[in-house]
């Protein structure tokens, strides 16, 4: 996902530590009751390198409570392919009667080889028909079933396993997985050893703070505990340090990451006891509050949704390359009657090169937008026109007007020879703020030939994406001045632009 990109890339080396723990916590899902586990019957799989253990049940996995968390905190919307993909495998695993799905992980996990992933069914060999298909011929992993469990993991490992070959399994671990009795959860113990290894790395992290306190939080940590309680809905992570002192610094610092929002309750922020920090939040509405507080997050979702935009931008931009090379021209700003009256807007001509072909033909293209029969095609707006904020049936993408631009231009539409200044330099298409959103239908965009125009473009936000005629679409901010706007908007102005900072090409 998007979001979770994003996520990873500003932690750097902090995000790769809590990347087990994020892509576990995806996989947890609500049930409609509470069905506690055992998770120490996984006991038997662990050696003295095995450092994280996981466990869901999917027999009772409830994907809309987490599909309205993801939604809630713009971390994905219902056509979210990871989580598409993971419900229908856990969809599969409930055919084969899974009862339990298990991860064991130890260091090597944390930079990116594969965990041990065992799973207990009624059905053995209905649950080897769906991971058979995943697991390639000639890779490093090996699925094998055994009584009634599925292995899935490296083959080493798997060997190990069958042939009762083990080391003493991590003291530490095993306590804490006893008592970690949940629905769901993950477990953390760190043996001395990767735990120095992963401090190091953590310290190499390019922002020298986070590096640091990355590195002084694993090296002070002694066990982590993750659970979900499905009957109250209660959410609980439990961290055990070497010390008092340790634990408070990580207290304080998670502390300060939602301090900014005082709406937070104080019984939703942490609390230290001697080396222990215990994190409980009861409720999807207060777990939702919660994380919307911490700001890397609210990062996240901003940077997310305005990703998504920009793909939206490209997806229009290529429809008009498809459209130019099958008219060679230019799709007009508006399509018009023959007495010159405006009808329709670009973005119902361009439909059949957006795979819409069905909505095209819906259309009657003889007759105004808001015509009897086209105002009933208004709510069926098209995916990659939705913007967040903009209203019902209201787009935010829209070309750009001025007497230069190629969609402002009287006369024909404009072809790629027509532009002389260069497609690399010449903009045709903006995301604006929702305040400025049209029916996407209607055959109205944003008109921008005055200095005012592009200020509002940028009077919400601190970066606005605009997409080239190239098919590139890039974000600027304020430096880009309003002459060197003019300058990008004009098709033939002969002028030599000097861009500003592009902050993502």
């Amino acid at each position: 996902m998007i979001y979770l990109e994003f996520a990873m890339r500003r932690l750097g080396w902090l995000g790769r530590l809590g990347w087990l723990v994020v892509a576990l916590a995806c996989c947890l899902a609500w049930c409609p009751k509470s069905v506690c586990q055992e998770p120490q019957s996984v006991e038997w799989a662990l050696d003295d390198q095995s450092m994280v253990v996981g466990w869901i049940n999917p027999s009772t996995a409830d994907f809309e409570s987490l599909q309205l968390l993801a939604t809630n905190l713009g971390m994905g919307d219902e056509s979210n392919e990871p989580l598409a993909e993971a419900k229908s495998t856990i969809e599969s695993l409930r055919a084969a009667s899974a009862t339990r799905i298990y991860f064991v992980a130890d260091f090597s996990a944390i930079m990116g080889q594969p965990p041990l992933v065992l799973i207990t069914a009624k059905d053995p060999a209905a649950v080897m028909k769906v991971f058979q298909p995943m697991v390639p011929s000639q890779s490093a992993l090996e699925i094998k079933a055994q009584g009634s469990m599925v292995m899935i993991g490296p083959k080493q490992r798997i060997d190990r396993l069958q042939g009762g070959k083990r080391s003493t399994p991590n003291a530490k671990l095993s306590e804490v997985l006893v008592e970690a009795s949940s629905d769901h959860g993950l477990v953390v113990a760190i043996p001395s050893v990767p735990r120095e290894m992963l401090s190091t790395v953590l310290e190499t992290n390019p922002n020298k703070s986070e590096g640091q306190f990355a590195a002084s939080l694993v090296r002070g940590l002694e066990s982590g505990r993750f659970t979900l309680n499905e009957k109250e809905k209660r959410f609980e992570l439990k961290l055990g340090f070497i010390n008092p002192e340790t634990a408070e610094y990580v207290g304080k610092a998670a502390g300060d990451l939602i301090a900014s929002d005082a709406k937070i309750p104080q019984q939703l922020r942490p609390t230290v006891l001697e080396s222990t920090l215990t994190w409980r939040v009861v409720g999807i509405d207060n777990l939702n509050q919660l994380l919307k507080s911490i700001p890397w997050i609210r990062e996240a979702r901003d940077e997310a949704k305005a990703m998504q935009g920009m793909n939206n931008l490209k997806q229009v931009a290529l429809a008009f390359h498809n459209f130019e090379s099958a008219y060679q021209t230019f799709v007009p700003q508006t399509l018009t009657s023959k007495d010159g009256k405006k009808l329709l807007s670009w973005r119902v001509m361009i439909l059949p090169f957006i795979e819409q072909l069905e909505l095209y033909n819906q259309f009657h293209l003889d007759e105004p937008w808001d015509s009897e029969h086209n105002i009933k095609l208004v709510d069926r707006i098209p995916k990659i026109y939705e913007s967040a904020g903009a209203g019902k049936g209201k787009t935010t993408i829209q070309t750009l007007l001025t007497p230069q631009s190629v969609f402002g231009r009287q006369g024909k539409p404009v072809q790629f020879r027509d532009i002389t200044d260069g497609t690399s330099n010449t903009i045709w298409l903006v995301e604006v703020d929702p305040a400025d959103s049209v029916v996407w239908t209607k055959p109205e965009d944003y008109v921008a030939g005055t200095e005012e125009a592009y200020t509002r473009l940028f009077a919400n936000r601190k970066q606005v994406p605009f997409g080239f005629v190239d098919g590139s679409v890039r974000r600027f901010d304020s430096k880009l001045t309003y002459e060197v706007f003019k300058q990008l908007l004009s098709i033939n102005g002969g002028e030599v632009v000097q861009l500003p900072y592009i902050a993502l090409p």
